[in-house]
């Protein structure tokens, strides 16, 4: 029986779990059953035995985010973005960042959430509406804070979303914001509608950073998916309110969608307890700050480096169908800035733009999206 920690956990997603997901909105998929596929335990295919015995638990986070003693740590209520100074007798202070933990732990029916959401993909009507008040109503207090901290970009507390029931309600209260998104939209409160749209880019693009590990990536890769599918299924119409003025866009291109693969790779290589890996680590992360459409693997043979156990789980970290799954979600979104795009350009001229370039020239948005596999400027599809 081989011991679970985070770092098989890390493997585990590496070898694709989370990929079978993001295939847009024809290839919809609970957020929770991801949940369950992340921390599901079995033996990685790709993985050999031999690499598997190398691998090491994980360091207590506590203890390896802990501070030299000269230095003055801020203590934070754990759910709170306020700082909260806490002496202590060493004449220290003690840093205690918000907690996904807690917030999941504080989460009321969570069960219910990602059951009416999974219902919302397909129907949103009167009663699909009066349960979603009830369990915003039931959560709002928390849910306000939980939005807060990343709207203030507090960091949280690394490693907690490992656990399959932190990360299922760290999941739940994303659905929670996504379906009032849906209810903004309905309620024609474009002002929330703007505002929230605008927080559910932040968060995933947030996590990666402060988890710097393969689970935060690929979390927000996910909600990132679900975001997607929600304003791909927006019938937003072209005399909307959002298209009176460029704010709407505006906010849209402002949208982050990063995949700190360098950053994760350094992080998460630290867990082989390896110098050799380690130097291997920031080589490949090197290389890919200058271009990540490459694989470590393809970097890992360029460098002629001999096959050994650390190259093996090396590999597994970013892969030729990761590039492909990157590539699909920036389009996913280019495409979508171009439809909401030219939806403006109808409120403002009464017709439809023939070419991208046209919506450039009126400055409603900046550039044309490029697409991502062909490398070439994104069409309008009419």
């Amino acid at each position: 029986m081989i011991r679970v920690n985070s770092y098989v956990l890390m493997t585990l997603i590496a070898t694709g779990f989370l990929f079978s997901f993001s295939a847009g909105a024809s290839k919809k998929k609970s957020a929770n059953k991801i949940a369950v596929d992340y921390i599901k335990v079995r033996t990685p295919q790709s993985l050999s035995p031999r690499v598997l015995a190398r691998i090491q638990p994980q360091v207590n986070s506590e203890s390896a985010e802990k501070q030299p003693l000269e230095k003055p740590i801020v203590r934070k209520n754990s759910m709170s973005a306020e700082p909260k100074e806490t002496p202590i007798k060493s004449a220290m202070t003690v840093i205690d960042y918000p907690h996904f933990a807690l917030f999941a732990e504080k989460l009321k029916s969570t069960d219910e959430i990602i059951a009416l959401y999974k219902t919302s993909l397909s129907t949103w009507d009167k009663k699909e509406q009066s349960q979603f008040k009830a369990l915003w109503s039931q959560n709002e207090s928390g849910q306000s804070q939980f939005l807060k901290n990343f709207k203030q970009a507090t960091p949280y507390v690394r490693g907690e979303i490992e656990k399959e029931s932190v990360l299922n309600a760290t999941l739940a209260r994303y659905q929670l914001l996504l379906m009032k998104i849906k209810a903004d939209y309905f309620a024609k409160k474009w002002k929330n509608l703007t505002e929230n749209i605008e927080l559910a880019f932040t968060i995933p693009a947030e996590i990666p950073y402060q988890e710097a590990s393969l689970v935060g990536l690929r979390l927000g890769h996910a909600m990132r998916s679900l975001l997607l599918d929600e304003l791909e299924g927006l019938d937003v119409k072209k005399d909307s309110i959002l298209f009176k003025d460029n704010q709407f866009l505006t906010m849209l291109q402002r949208a982050r969608l990063p995949w700190p693969i360098d950053r994760v790779i350094l992080s998460d290589a630290k867990r082989l307890s390896n110098e050799k890996a380690s130097v291997m680590a920031e080589a490949i992360a090197a290389e890919l700050q200058k271009n990540p459409y490459q694989s470590a693997e393809k970097i890992i043979k360029e460098k002629k480096w001999s096959r050994s156990t650390d190259t093996e789980v090396l590999m597994q970290l970013w892969r030729e169908q990761d590039i492909a799954e990157m590539q699909n979600e920036m389009n996913r979104f280019g495409k979508l800035l171009l439809k909401y795009a030219s939806l403006r350009f109808e409120h403002m001229h009464k017709n439809k733009p023939e070419q991208a370039e046209q919506l450039v020239k009126e400055d409603i948005i900046q550039r044309v999206p490029v697409d991502y596999t062909t490398g070439k400027p994104m069409s309008i599809s009419l």
